[in-house]
C-alpha cells in the first residue's frame, strides 16, 4: 500500500513541476510543492522497501513519471500538428554515414576511452582494492557522461582527442 502511494505522489510531484514548466500552473509555490511531494515520494518507497532500495525506486519512480508526462503531451501535439511527410528531406548515403560516425563517437568511443581513462586512474591510487573498485564505479559513467556531451558538442576537427585518449590510456594500461 505503501508503494502505491509512492507512485501516486511520484505521479502527483511530476505533474505540478510539470506544469509549472509548460506554463498550465500560474502559482510560484508549486514548484516547492512539487519538489516536497517528489520527497514524500522517496520517504514512502524508503519506508516501504527500505533506504537503499527506496531511494533508487523513489528517484526512477519520479523519472519514469516525468516520462509519462511528456509521453502524454506527445501525443496531444501530434494529434494537434499531423505531420507532413512530403516536406521531410530525403536522406542520403552521407546522411546515414555522417549520423552513424557520431553515433560511433559519441557512444561507443566515449564510453571506451572513459573505461580506459577510469582504468588507468584507479591504478594510480593507492588504498584497498574495494575503495579503487568504488572509485572507478563512480568515475567511469561520469566521465562517458562528460566525454559524450563534449563529443557531441564540440566541432567535428576536435573530436580527435577521443580516440587519442583512449590510444594513450591503453597503452598505458599495457606497459605497467
Amino acid at each position: 500500500m505503501l508503494t502505491l502511494a509512492a507512485l501516486l505522489c511520484a505521479l502527483a510531484a511530476t505533474g505540478l513541476l510539470y506544469g509549472r514548466w509548460k506554463g498550465l500552473i500560474a502559482s510560484r509555490w508549486v514548484v516547492g510543492a512539487g519538489w516536497i511531494t517528489v520527497l514524500i515520494s522517496c520517504t514512502l518507497f524508503a519506508t516501504a522497501w527500505g533506504v537503499e532500495f527506496g531511494v533508487i525506486y523513489g528517484v526512477c519512480a519520479v523519472a519514469i513519471t516525468a516520462w509519462l508526462w511528456t509521453a502524454i503531451e506527445a501525443e496531444a501535439y501530434v494529434q494537434k500538428h499531423p505531420v507532413d511527410r512530403a516536406r521531410w528531406p530525403r536522406s542520403s548515403v552521407a546522411t546515414f554515414l555522417s549520423a552513424a560516425s557520431t553515433f560511433v563517437m559519441a557512444i561507443l568511443l566515449t564510453g571506451v576511452a572513459s573505461v580506459l581513462v577510469t582504468l588507468v586512474l584507479t591504478r594510480l591510487v593507492s588504498g584497498p582494492t574495494v575503495d579503487r573498485m568504488t572509485l572507478a564505479v563512480l568515475v567511469a559513467p561520469t566521465l562517458w557522461g562528460i566525454a559524450m556531451v563534449w563529443a557531441l558538442a564540440a566541432p567535428r576537427t576536435a573530436r580527435w582527442a577521443i580516440p587519442v585518449a583512449s590510444g594513450v590510456a591503453a597503452l598505458t594500461l599495457a606497459n605497467p
